[in-house]
């Protein structure tokens, strides 16, 4: 599965505000795919690791 894909199935569930206010999950969820696709792109300089 790509990157793309895997932050916009884990994004919302792994950055989500205290509120479960509907309106700011959907219009901030662009930015949290990026935000995760981002983290997974560069799972070896996030996790300081040499290999994955």
């Amino acid at each position: 599965m790509q990157a793309k894909n895997l932050a916009i199935v884990f994004g919302p569930t792994l950055i989500r505000k205290a509120d479960d206010n509907m309106v700011a999950m959907v219009t901030d969820m662009s930015d949290h795919c990026k935000i995760i696709e981002s983290i997974i792109l560069h799972v070896c300089t996030v996790l300081k690791h040499n290999h994955v």
